[in-house]
């Protein structure tokens, strides 16, 4: 937050509005305070294209006190907004972690046929900005009538540090994007059964390139289950579009990996068409059958062209990846959920790790994926065996921003951070840094990271879809899946964002489906 005296900087302010960019959504309510109309952005803004309906970028409010009309002037600037989208907007009491009351109705943000807004309100008789205890939600819309509509997709708390009412106050406020708020729809993309039956979709992974049989923006989905429903016998994955082709990508034999095939969520596609896919093998679907399993590496054809196994790999069970720019390099991170729960019959056992492999990754025929390096980077986390699940421990990782690795910590209910993921050497233990517990969490499996920088991670104890802001506020959440009791128990298990910010892909393990929020 800024605040300035001199009135002469309010025009600064606004001349730095005009060439922000931003999404703003907003609450709804009623105020006796007077208002003038709204105006769509002008051609000074930055422009958004019309195709892209869901860009990421940053929205800012202007706020500017007279002490001698008592008007308030609000400026809200936005871009990458639906074209033509309308988004009611206000000022509440409170705050964005507890919501509060309407204290003051702005006008509508209206975007233009960019997607961009710049929107005025000016209110009469206020008697000045307070220290805190405001905040400004721009909501999903068009109207309020639907708890979709209703939801706030921006909000920015306002900050005085100098609420004296004997001069003019100018605050500037940032406006953070709610990314999951956006959407307010829930569709099937496609059925993830092949040909084979293979059902329990688990890993999921948007293509990045276009490279033999990949088609970039195409989706891969790895099945856990065989047509017979038993775990740890999935040996298919498949590759669905966007229009909801599917096609099979890879089917596999113990010929890929000598413990058995049993395909998880630890499915990562890189940019040079190769795809890594974590192998838990329980033969006749029991965990008395479980073995360590392996990583598999297969081409752009999806044939295998490597094996990885050893002391760092015992039961695979989430991954992610990072490459730098040409994709010549990457870190590949994975969970595993093995370790120690075998002798502990079903009892709690904290020694699930996260590995860090450092890879050399060639073009297509020009060589394989090699490990480079291999590090430990966390330790303790919790695990066990599981009836319904076979095994339960730590699973959803993401790298976010600052080079912090984020894992969802399943059996806790918790997301655990860990600094310096890239380059630590030693583990860090589970309950050192942990970033938010409880709340909204509920057996939280997969994770990623949304293109705002927050966590998104969805619950096998329920249906929902939580967002949680780097800071750990768990700022969101939408129920994406409705089947059982309760509602999605079960259900979800990978997720990965949509490609420029359209939405979110996920699984539903219920219906055998990859569905979208958009």
């Amino acid at each position: 937050m800024l605040h300035l005296n001199q009135k002469a900087a309010r025009s600064v302010f606004i001349t730095a509005l005009l060439g922000l960019l931003a999404l703003i959504v907003a609450a709804c309510g009623s105020t006796d305070s007077t208002i003038t109309a709204s105006t769509p952005a002008n051609n000074a803004l930055t422009t958004v294209s019309s195709s892209s309906q869901n860009n990421i970028g940053f929205g800012n409010a202007l706020l500017d006190w007279n002490p001698q009309t008592h008007k308030l002037v609000v400026t809200i600037s936005l871009t990458g907004l639906v074209p033509n989208s309308v988004h009611p907007s206000h000022i509440h009491t409170g705050n964005c972690t507890t919501m509060g009351a309407i204290k003051h109705m702005l006008n509508n943000v209206v975007a233009d046929s960019h997607g961009n807004a710049l929107t005025v309100t000016t209110l009469s008789n206020i008697k000045g900005i307070p220290q805190t205890g405001w905040y400004i939600n721009v909501h999903h819309g068009p109207d309020l009538a639907t708890t979709a509509n209703a939801a706030p997709i921006y909000c920015g708390n306002v900050v005085n540090p100098n609420p004296d009412t004997n001069h003019e106050q100018v605050i500037k406020t940032h406006l953070n994007l709610i990314y999951i708020n956006q959407f307010a729809n829930v569709n099937k993309v496609s059925s993830t059964v092949p040909g084979n039956g293979d059902v329990n979709p688990y890993g999921t992974a948007v293509v990045k390139e276009s490279v033999g049989n990949l088609t970039k923006g195409n989706v891969l989905v790895s099945n856990f289950n065989n047509g017979g429903n038993l775990q740890g016998t999935g040996t298919t994955i498949v590759q669905i579009a966007p229009n909801g082709t599917q096609t099979l990508f890879a089917q596999l034999n113990s010929n890929s990996c000598a413990d058995g095939i049993g395909l998880t969520t630890a499915l990562v596609e890189l940019k040079r068409g190769w795809v890594i896919v974590g192998s838990l093998p329980a033969a006749q679907g029991k965990f008395a059958n479980v073995k360590p399993g392996c990583l598999i590496v297969l081409n752009a054809q999806g044939q295998t062209v490597a094996t990885w196994t050893g002391q760092n790999i015992n039961g695979p069970w989430d991954a992610t990846a990072v490459e730098n720019e040409d994709g010549s390099q990457a870190e590949l991170f994975i969970t595993n959920v093995l370790n120690g729960v075998v002798p502990a019959n079903t009892n709690i056992v904290n020694q699930g790790t996260i590995v860090r492999f450092d890879l050399q990754v060639p073009h297509q025929n020009e060589g394989k994926p090699s490990i480079e390096s291999t590090a430990t980077v966390g330790a303790g986390f919790s695990e066990k065996t599981d009836a319904a699940a076979l095994v339960i421990g730590p699973t959803g990782l993401g790298l976010g921003n600052n080079d912090i690795l984020y894992v969802a910590d399943t059996l806790n209910n918790r997301i655990v951070a860990i600094d310096h993921a890239s380059t630590r050497q030693s583990p860090e233990h589970a309950n050192l840094h942990v970033l938010t517990s409880g709340g909204s969490l509920n057996a939280e499996l997969g994770l990623s990271i949304a293109p705002n920088g927050d966590i998104l991670t969805v619950n096998g104890g329920d249906g929902n879809l939580v967002e949680i802001q780097p800071d750990g506020t768990q700022i969101a959440k939408i129920l994406v899946s409705n089947m059982g009791t309760p509602p999605g128990a079960g259900c979800l298990f990978g997720i990965a964002t949509v490609p420029g910010g359209a939405g979110v892909y996920f699984t539903d393990d219920c219906t055998n489906q990859l569905n979208i929020l958009q």
